[in-house]
């Protein structure tokens, strides 16, 4: 009679490997497979679980496909206030979309004109009735601005 743990397994390239490491690595795949597949049976177990318990918050994570998918319909079908009205009142998840904002900005900026004149208040008149949007671009490029003001602003959705 041959003794098993003496022999050695051959035929993968000329590689041999005494038989107990061979058994040993079968072992060490067996006992790695049960582990993968006794993970997999409790991450089912958990699916199973989250998907029968009860929806009890609108930002529930299950619902981000139902609230992306109503969000496009009610921007398809102009209903946007009542869906914004519908998350706000169970805590739904928001959605996000393109808005045109339209801004009346007052902008602040440092001109300097050379004018001759006979007064003060003549070099003054003179020089703001000369300034132009090249001008005005100038001083923008060559020092910026002091300060911005907006006086009223709308958004559209697009």
């Amino acid at each position: 009679m041959t003794d098993i743990t003496t022999q050695a397994v051959t035929g993968f390239e000329g590689l041999t490997l005494p038989r107990p490491a061979v058994i040993g690595e079968l072992a060490r795949v067996e006992a790695s497979t049960r582990a993968a597949l006794a993970r997999a049976e409790q991450l089912e177990a958990e699916i199973a679980t989250a998907r029968a318990e009860e929806i009890t918050d609108g930002s529930d994570p299950r619902l981000v496909d139902f609230w992306d998918r109503a969000g496009e319909v009610a921007t398809d079908h102009d209903m946007c206030g009542e869906y914004d009205r519908m998350v706000e009142a169970v805590d739904g998840i928001t959605r996000y979309r393109e808005f045109e904002v339209a801004m009346d900005v007052t902008v602040t900026l440092r001109v300097y004109r050379t004018v001759e004149a006979r007064t003060h208040d003549d070099a003054i008149a003179d020089a703001e009735e000369g300034v132009d949007s090249y001008d005005v671009t100038d001083a923008i490029r060559e020092n910026g601005w002091t300060d911005i003001e907006f006086d009223g602003s709308s958004a559209e959705p697009i």
